[in-house]
């Protein structure tokens, strides 16, 4: 499998996968307890969770949360902290994730809920408000087991929402969508890092809040070659959604190449003759800004790596082809295999 391939490549990263499973696991048994067993409600008004899916174990479901611990692991930080930073990394992800199925109407999950239906929108608002009691739950229990002091809690607690604030004002100027498509080097330039790119600071809140023997250069370097990766990962994704982005008038970088280069009235025209559903692979249709999108995407990707590389996370270089064909698969986007 390409994930063995990948581990094998970087030791860094299977170790880092080991306690991205501790986290899962531990995040999926206190959202357990936290929703309770509910022995006193009528079976149809139970909502509980499922049995933890052997597949949302996996490196294909987790490589960005890998990335993010096999960062935190090179830092000096605990092994007590890092599991802890693992964990709230976790519960970003189910913010983040359901926070984007409510706006973009999709149905991705971090936790499986049962209930008595096929709810799309509730399991989300269950998900960031269950999400927000596992944080303090987990915060309390960091305190108590004497890995953090209550003002550290505190002060995770306060800063996980503000470092969240900027990400979400710039999906509050997409939710009415753009009257027309913006200039590529603004959505690449200015878009995307408060998109996207911030998403992949998210990891170093807790170390750069708590921890006091960090060297601030090179955390800051992590984190800019994170943002490349992320912008880079960003790309890809316009790519898969250029139909979907089209529908819902989104900053798109490659819609926004193509509009540059054959005019918006052309490109909205061939858009819309092959925007009929959602799934549709309408970038087929746009091979230049594909192309022009491919190499960006690439460029951020692997300068990405090669920064991460050089700040202690070897191998990433030389598992730079698997992780890019990784994530084209996980894009479904497999036809663009270079």
């Amino acid at each position: 499998m390409l994930s063995v391939q990948t581990l094998a490549g970087v030791p860094l990263l299977g170790r880092a996968l080991a306690v991205q499973q501790q986290a899962i696991r531990a995040a999926w048994s206190e959202a357990d307890a936290v929703l309770g067993d509910q022995a006193g409600i009528a079976p149809a008004f139970r909502v509980t969770l499922g049995a933890l899916p052997a597949e949302l174990l996996d490196l294909e479901r987790n490589l960005f949360s890998t990335f993010f611990v096999a960062a935190l692991q090179t830092l000096p930080v605990s092994p007590d902290r890092c599991r802890l930073y693992a964990v709230l990394n976790h519960l970003f992800r189910a913010w983040v994730t359901s926070a984007d199925n409510l706006l973009d109407n999709e149905d991705k999950s971090v936790f499986h809920f049962r209930m008595s239906n096929d709810s799309r929108i509730m399991p989300q608002i269950v998900t960031i408000m269950m999400a927000d009691r596992v944080l303090h739950s987990v915060l309390d229990q960091a305190v108590e087991a004497g890995v953090l002091s209550r003002p550290e809690a505190r002060s995770l607690s306060v800063h996980t929402l503000r470092i969240l604030l900027p990400s979400g004002a710039e999906e509050a100027m997409e939710e009415d969508g753009f009257e027309d498509w913006s200039d590529p080097a603004y959505i690449l330039n200015e878009l995307h890092p408060l998109k996207t790119g911030i998403l992949f600071q998210v990891p170093f809140l807790g170390p750069e809040l708590v921890e006091t023997q960090l060297d601030a250069e090179r955390v800051a370097e992590m984190k800019a070659a994170m943002t490349s990766f992320g912008i880079g990962c960003q790309v890809l994704d316009d790519i898969r959604d250029m139909a979907r982005d089209f529908l819902l008038r989104r900053a798109n970088y490659v819609v926004a190449v193509a509009a540059a280069r054959d005019g918006a009235a052309s490109v909205r025209q061939r858009l819309a003759a092959g925007s009929s559903c959602e799934d549709s692979r309408v970038y087929q249709s746009f091979p230049e800004a594909v192309e022009s999108g491919l190499d960006v995407a690439f460029q951020r990707i692997d300068g990405g790596l090669a920064r991460l590389d050089r700040c202690g996370m070897t191998g990433l270089v030389r598992a730079g082809p698997l992780i890019r064909g990784l994530l084209l698969r996980k894009l479904d986007l497999a036809d663009l295999v270079r």
